[in-house]
């Protein structure tokens, strides 16, 4: 009789272990915020601990901002934020040669300013770019497959890249190396770390909540041609000369 109740227990045990195992699985990178005037540095440090993710914006940190998400896929969590903010949300990777280098980047976007003799490239689509196009899909997942091409140098592949997957890429103005191999296809993330590591850069990978001035059109956001510098509410007047 002892022997069957330890059974009994045993099994008890285990089927609540796979139900937490499971009830885990499923929710699995799922964001749930319930913030009621909150500053948004607040919030974006819950989103960034439960999605996992790197989140730099150029808003006031001290914003207040009422937001409220249950068990939403990441972009959708991001992309309700950015609207609540009335930001553009943009999934980006930011390389350069050195890691303070991207850093220096990061700290003048979020002071509000623009980073002095950065190249970015971004897709050439009229209207918000905002991640509420792909609310259902991670955009990390997107599949990057690089077209041949014999100009190799990096402006050149990753202005390719961010048509093909509508990920923002930014690199400093002045480098811009010819790449001896192009990487298969796979996830835009895990194509653009072996381009850059081939590159002998570094990089890294967040999501730019970007808020705009009020004399800026955002709609003519997308029109800009590739170089035109998308960080900051305050856009260069002519596109960088590579």
């Amino acid at each position: 009789m002892r022997k069957l109740r330890t059974a009994l227990l045993l099994i008890v045990a285990a089927s609540a272990m796979g139900v937490l195992a499971w009830r885990w699985w499923t929710e699995r990178g799922l964001v749930t915020l319930a913030f009621a005037n909150a500053p948004l540095s607040t919030v974006i440090g819950s989103l960034e601990r439960q999605g996992g993710v790197e989140i730099a914006t150029n808003a006031d940190p001290a914003m207040l901002v009422t937001i409220r998400v249950n068990r939403a896929p990441l972009s959708e969590a991001i992309d309700t934020l950015a609207l609540r903010i009335d930001a553009d949300a943009k999934l980006a990777y930011i390389a350069a040669p050195t890691s303070e280098q991207i850093r220096g980047a990061l700290r003048a976007f979020s002071s509000g300013a623009n980073p002095d003799d950065w190249m970015v490239f971004a897709a050439q689509l009229g209207g918000r770019l905002q991640v509420s196009n792909l609310s259902a899909v991670d955009p990390r997942r997107i599949e990057w497959r690089i077209t041949q091409t014999a100009d190799r140098n990096l402006h050149t592949l990753l202005d390719q890249g961010a048509q093909k997957t509508g990920a923002l890429f930014a690199v400093p103005l002045g480098w811009n190396p010819w790449l001896s191999k192009l990487p298969s296809t796979g996830e835009v993330g895990e194509v653009t770390a072996k381009l850059i590591r081939t590159a002998n850069g570094t990089a890294k990978e967040l999501f730019l909540l970007t808020v705009h001035s009020r004399t800026e059109n955002p709609r003519r956001q997308g029109e800009r041609p590739p170089g035109r510098t998308l960080f900051s509410a305050s856009p260069r007047t002519e596109a960088p000369k590579s």
